[in-house]
């Protein structure tokens, strides 16, 4: 892998010889423009390539927490939270064919499950997905399958689906207005969209910020990006608050919102 660090200077001289009959500042200024060229594709290469590496040592961290991901009462609270709000916002139904994307252990998924005909849900984590299959067996739940998928790896999402949500796993995509089209092409004309995420904080949620690629968003410019992927009626909530401690004797407060839009 190539990473180029520091600006490039080149002298006219060796420009000249780099370009055979051309010389003069306008060699100089035509290899520039092409280092410049080059510096911003390995860059494009190395950006790449730290994105890779962070996402298969996130998916590690994910397997490994799995069987006690469902331990702490804040995340079975947070799930709860996000679940109600996405059910005062959104007219749930029988008929309603649902997928969780980053659905981790299922804990939104299982509480949204009784009010749609069936929900899938997505992880790029196998042992979150194991998590959940085992918790949908002992229930006995028949309407929620599993699919692992990893969009970080140019895998796409597929099928036709009346609601999509997605409960604080947006701030671990790089792009995430790939995501909305990915999003956008899954629902039928008219579907529903739930996407709860941290609003905007400097950096303090996460004890390890190993594959988190923002710190929080800004409601104001996710509802853009939505409207840009060819979403419409684009409103928010506040759908939780999240009370941390992040240092001894500090506890910081961090609010959680939900987005809601149709297709």
């Amino acid at each position: 892998m190539f990473n180029i660090r520091n600006p490039v200077r080149i002298d006219q001289e060796q420009s000249a010889k780099s370009f055979p009959g051309v010389s003069g500042t306008g060699a100089a200024a035509g290899r520039i423009r092409i280092l410049k060229h080059l510096q911003s594709a390995l860059e494009k290469h190395g950006n790449h390539d730290n994105n890779t590496a962070m996402t298969l040592n996130r998916k590690s961290a994910f397997d490994k927490a799995a069987a006690a991901w469902d331990e702490k009462p804040r995340r079975v609270r947070l799930a709860g939270d996000v679940a109600n709000a996405v059910k005062s916002r959104i007219p749930l139904g029988p008929e309603m064919d649902a997928l969780d994307f980053g659905c981790g252990t299922g804990l939104l998924t299982l509480a949204l499950q009784p009010f749609v005909r069936s929900i899938t849900g997505v992880d790029s984590s196998a042992g979150m997905l194991s998590m959940l299959a085992e918790k949908t067996q002992q229930q006995g739940v028949s309407n929620v399958d599993t699919r692992l998928l990893d969009i970080e790896q140019d895998e796409v999402l597929t099928g036709s689906y009346h609601l999509v949500v997605s409960s604080m796993t947006l701030h671990h995509i790089p792009q995430v207005e790939q995501l909305f089209d990915q999003f956008k092409n899954i629902l039928i004309p008219g579907g529903y969209l739930g996407v709860a995420d941290l609003d905007a904080e400097g950096g303090k949620f996460h004890e390890d910020n190993t594959g988190v690629f923002h710190f929080g968003f800004d409601r104001a410019e996710l509802a853009r990006e939505l409207t840009a992927a060819g979403f419409r009626d684009v409103a928010d909530v506040t759908a939780s608050e999240i009370t941390k401690q992040p240092a001894e004797n500090h506890t910081e407060s961090f609010t959680v919102f939900l987005l809601t839009a149709r297709a």
